[in-house]
C-alpha cells in the first residue's frame, strides 16, 4: 500500500475511529503497545489481536489491505521469529503475535489519523527536533517499503524467487536488502538538502485540528487501559 493511499484513507474516509481525538488515539495506542510488550501470555495477545482487527474493520480497511500491510513487519522479523521457533515454538509464536499486534496498532493509528495531526499532537510533549525526526522517519519508512516491494517484484520477474529454492531466495532477498540500505543513505542525504534549500531551521510548523473530548474518547481510553491492566495480571 503506498503512502498516498494511507494518507487518503486517513483524510478522506470517516468512521468511529477517525472521529476520535488525536491525543486520545496516541495515548491509547501507547497503552496497548505497552500491553503487547509486557505480556507473556498468548491468550492475552490473541484477545488484543482480535480487538485490533475489529478496530481496523471499523476504520474501513479491507481485509486485503490489512493482510498486505501485515506482510512487511512479518517479513522483516521472520528471521528472528524463525530462530526462536526452532528452539522454542511457544516463544516463536509469542514473538509472531507481538510483531503482528505492534504492526496493527500502528496501522490503525496512521490509517485513521492524518500524520500531520499525529506529529502536531506529539509536539506538545516532545522537543521539536525529536518530532521532526519522527516525521522524516515516518515518510522515509513508507518510501523504503515501496522500494522494497518494487525490488521483490523485480526479483520475481527475473526468476530470482522460487518456492522450492529457499537458499537462493534468501541470498537474492539479502542482496535486495543491502541495496535498499544503500538507497536509504542516499535518500537521507537528498532529504537533508531539500529541506535545507526550503529554509528548514530545526522546526516544522505543525498545526492540529482540535476536536472536543467526548464520551466515545473515554470509551477508547478505558478499553486501552483495560487491555494494559489485563496484560499485567
Amino acid at each position: 500500500m503506498h503512502l498516498a493511499d494511507i494518507d487518503y484513507q486517513a483524510l478522506s474516509k470517516k468512521s468511529w475511529l477517525h472521529d476520535r481525538r488525536t491525543d486520545v488515539k496516541l495515548f491509547s495506542s501507547a497503552l496497548i503497545l505497552l500491553a503487547v510488550l509486557i505480556t507473556q501470555n498468548i491468550t492475552t495477545l490473541v484477545v488484543i489481536l482480535s480487538i485490533l482487527f475489529f478496530s481496523l474493520l471499523i476504520g474501513k480497511l479491507s481485509i486485503k489491505t490489512i493482510i498486505h500491510l501485515s506482510f512487511f513487519p512479518l517479513f522483516f522479523s521472520s528471521l528472528f521469529i524463525g530462530l526462536l521457533w526452532s528452539s522454542n515454538p511457544q516463544l516463536g509464536l509469542l514473538s509472531l503475535l507481538k510483531a503482528l499486534s505492534s504492526a496493527w496498532i500502528m496501522i490503525s493509528l496512521v490509517a485513521s489519523t492524518a500524520y500531520v495531526d499525529i506529529f502536531a499532537s506529539m509536539a506538545k510533549v516532545f522537543p521539536s527536533l525529536i518530532v521532526d525526526l519522527f516525521m522524516f522517519t515516518y515518510r522515509a519508512f513508507f518510501i523504503l517499503i515501496e522500494k522494497m516491494s518494487d525490488l521483490i517484484r523485480i526479483i520475481k520477474l527475473r526468476g530470482g524467487y522460487h518456492p522450492y529454492h529457499p537458499i537462493r531466495n534468501i541470498k537474492n532477498i539479502s542482496s535486495a536488502l543491502a541495496l535498499l540500505f544503500l538507497r536509504a543513505f542516499e535518500m537521507n542525504d537528498r532529504m537533508y538538502q531539500i529541506y535545507t534549500l526550503r529554509g528548514y531551521q530545526g522546526k516544522l510548523p505543525l498545526r492540529e485540528e482540535q476536536k472536543p473530548l467526548t464520551h466515545h474518547d473515554g470509551i477508547l481510553l478505558l478499553l486501552s487501559l483495560g487491555l494494559m491492566l489485563g496484560a499485567l495480571l
